[in-house]
């Protein structure tokens, strides 16, 4: 299991939560229109990734699914990487790390 901790002299530690680390995540994520490969013209959906972290995305009809996609996937791949000893990207002074 992971834990978060923060080097922010006003964020107490007791207060943070995965949830957290991933609202802050999706704060700095990019969403993009898709649209076909052989017909610029048709609109496929929109992918939604964050910077760092690598095979975590979301794609969906709208934004806002596209975003909540992401969050899911969020959910399971930040224990994956911490699980396999990986760096999960800090947002907002929000480091992931390894319970002890």
């Amino acid at each position: 299991m992971s834990v978060i901790s923060s080097n922010l002299p006003d964020v107490k530690a007791d207060s943070l939560s995965l949830d957290s680390w991933i609202s802050a995540a999706l704060a700095s994520s990019t969403t993009e229109p898709v649209y076909g490969d052989d017909d610029p013209e048709h609109f496929e959906g929109w992918w939604t990734e964050v910077p760092g972290c690598r095979g975590a995305w979301g794609f969906g009809e709208t934004p806002d699914l596209s975003r909540q996609m992401l969050r899911e996937t969020l959910e399971d791949w930040v224990v994956m990487e911490v699980d396999a000893g990986h760096s999960v990207p800090v947002f907002c002074g929000m480091r992931v790390v390894a319970a002890r």
